[in-house]
């Protein structure tokens, strides 16, 4: 008996390495990224709260400033009103005094004068003129007899009886800004006009607008005229800097003064910076002004405090933000990790094939503690388990080694009586042929000797026993070819089909002809396999294709061969194509058995065994082979052979 074939040892089902490192994890899967990550949007919420209280600031400061400039619009033209009512009372009283009227009194008004602008600050002159405009008295030193007939002031009295304004005049580095004010001298008995008290009032007083009305020190104040002449500005300029360049620095530019309309106005400046403008008329109407006063924030410095208080509270989110992310980095690390690290130990360890690792934490606690506990008894079940599949798959592994012992043993016998059985069959038939051949010869050598002497029914029984005896033995031919397909094949080797199919051709070359069939066939490459055995399936193919033709109709046979789609690489494909009768479906398998036939012998010779032997030649080759048919059209047989390697 042949020994067995040693097989490598199985590998052990248990490999128990130790971990030694764990794999590195990326740092946004981390668990204490994402506690931070849950720190941080927990914080957004407090984040967007800051953010509405800074708005809100904010909102909260440019209200009160829009309220400190509203206080400052209404004010300074109240302001104004009871400065100018101030001086029509002054200047009509003291227009009304006899005095002006009395030339002997002129020595005496300069001195009247002079005490009334000592008394009342808001002058900066007070004087006197004639109806010809010639000055009377000025407390400022004009000279008697200076004409200020063009003076606005001076026009506007000899066709009014009230107070009239007169022209505003800007203050420089030194003087101060004033405001030219004056009221008709007349005549008491038919009121003609007689001259005018005149005098300036100090536009200084604007200047104290911003604390008056509670604007920020950082406020800037201007007035300007109708020809848009810079008449006062607030805080007052360096010395060595140019009014233009003041009123640039503080956002006074023409663009500015070209805003119609009083009130609240927002725009950038020149200098592109985004200011806030407060607009009152003083003087004139508000479509038409003669005197204009303003005030001009920064909104950077309006919204300052508002900003600070949100930097500041940012600042504060932001280290609180800090410490509780540090918190979390480090409070992860002591309550989750130190718990998690050793249940992915002993998952790598179980993964690995150690089945006796545990965690070794307490089974008693929270929910870290319960996983512990889980994950120690899946693995105590999953050793339990390990063992017993082990100890099963041994059982196994004896009871395979016996039944494959058992089965060569009979592989062995089986082997040895299938080679008894061919060599008997073989030898039965040819030992049988013998008999046969004596019985046929001796019963037409009796049919030729006593032909006359025999009757017709002895002559048939003759000819009956004759063919029979034939067909056996044509039958017993066929069995030892069919035999020798197993017991007289050759290994296999390198063949070139076509000589197969010419060896084929040559062997029916007469009943070609008698048949007038034509044959074609295409290159064909070379396959593994028994030179003679392929032949032998060309060969009978072919009969069967010039047997089977239909009536009156010579035979078109068309052999071709190509890469087996199945598996192109291994195998070529062989079709043997004809025009004959044709197989109903329902017979395609039957075709294949041993001494299966679809029609009687008087119709189609035979004893149905040849494609029998097809059928054990190719897959004796390791091929298969199969048939495709149309009734009545065409008939293709098809079978694969393995290709010939490179180094056959």
């Amino acid at each position: 008996m042949p020994s067995e074939p040693q097989k490598p040892a199985p590998e052990p089902i248990l490999a128990v390495d130790p971990v030694d490192q764990a794999p590195r994890i990326p740092l946004t899967s981390l668990l204490r990224t994402r506690l931070i990550i849950l720190v941080g949007l927990a914080i957004v919420p407090v984040a967007g709260l800051v953010c509405l209280r800074a708005w809100m600031d904010h909102q909260d400061s440019r209200q009160q400033v829009i309220e400190s400039l509203n206080r400052f619009v209404s004010q300074a033209p109240k302001e104004h009103h009871r400065t100018l009512e101030s001086a029509r009372q002054l200047l009509s009283t003291v227009a009304q005094m006899e005095r002006w009227r009395s030339p002997t009194n002129r020595p005496y008004n300069l001195a009247f004068l002079s005490n009334l602008l000592a008394l009342h600050e808001t002058y900066v002159d007070l004087g006197a003129v004639d109806s010809q405009g010639r000055v009377i008295s000025s407390a400022r030193g004009l000279q008697p007899g200076t004409v200020l007939s063009n003076a606005s002031w001076f026009q506007k009295a000899q066709v009014e009886q009230g107070l009239c304004l007169g022209d505003i005049r800007p203050g420089g580095s030194v003087r101060r800004p004033m405001l030219e004010v004056a009221f008709p001298i007349l005549d008491k008995t038919n009121g003609s006009f007689q001259g005018a008290i005149y005098g300036a009032l100090d536009l200084g007083w604007i200047r104290s607008l911003p604390s008056d009305s509670t604007l920020p020190g950082y406020a800037s104040i201007a007035a300007v005229d109708n020809q848009h002449r810079l008449v006062l500005q607030h805080p007052t300029p360096d010395q060595s800097s140019s009014a233009s360049a003041y009123g640039a620095s503080f956002g006074w530019d023409q663009a500015v003064w070209k805003i119609s309309g009083d009130g609240i106005h927002e725009r950038r400046d020149s200098a592109g910076i985004d200011r806030l403008y407060a607009f009152a008329t003083l003087v004139g109407d508000e479509n038409d002004p003669e005197l204009r006063v303003a005030v001009s924030l920064p909104a950077s410095a309006a919204f300052a405090a508002a900003r600070q208080t949100l930097w500041l509270n940012m600042g504060l989110l932001l280290l609180a933000t800090l410490c509780s992310c540090l918190l979390a980095w480090i409070g992860a690390d002591r309550t989750f990790l130190r718990n998690i690290r050793p249940l992915l130990r002993v998952a790598r360890e179980l993964h690995q094939g150690n089945t006796a690792a545990r965690t070794g934490l307490a089974h008693q606690g929270g929910e870290l503690q319960q996983l512990a506990a889980a994950v120690d008894e899946m693995a105590e079940s999953l050793e339990k388990r390990v063992a017993e599949r082990q100890q099963t798959e041994g059982r196994l592994r004896s009871l395979n080694r016996d039944l494959e012992q058992r089965i060569a043993e009979r592989t062995v016998e089986l082997e040895r009586s299938n080679r008894e059985l061919e060599e008997f069959a073989y030898a039965a038939s040819h030992d049988l042929q013998e008999p046969l051949r004596m019985i046929s010869g001796h019963l037409q050598l009796l049919e030729r000797r006593y032909k006359d002497q025999l009757g017709d029914d002895a002559r048939e029984y003759i000819h009956f026993a004759v063919d029979g005896a034939q067909r056996m033995d044509q039958l017993i031919l066929d069995l030892l070819a069919y035999s020798r397909v197993s017991t007289q094949s050759q290994p296999a080797v390198k063949v070139d089909l076509d000589e197969s199919l010419a060896l084929a051709q040559s062997n029916l070359t007469l009943r070609i002809q008698e048949a007038n069939a034509h044959l074609t066939s295409e290159r064909m490459p070379a396959a593994m396999g028994d030179k003679l055995q392929l032949a032998l399936v060309f060969q009978n193919l072919i009969g069967n294709a010039i047997k089977f033709r239909k009536p009156g109709t010579s035979p078109r046979i068309e052999i071709t061969c190509v890469p087996a789609p199945e598996n192109p690489g291994a195998f070529w494909r062989v079709e043997v194509r004809d025009n004959g009768i044709g197989i109903d479906k329902e017979h395609f398998d039957r075709i294949f058995q041993i001494f299966q036939r679809l029609h009687t012998r008087e119709e189609h010779p035979g004893t149905g065994i040849g494609l029998a032997i097809c059928k054990r030649i190719v897959e004796r080759h390791g091929g298969r082979i199969w048939v495709e048919s149309t009734p009545g059209e065409v008939t293709s047989f098809f079978f694969t052979l393995p290709k010939a390697s490179k180094d056959a």
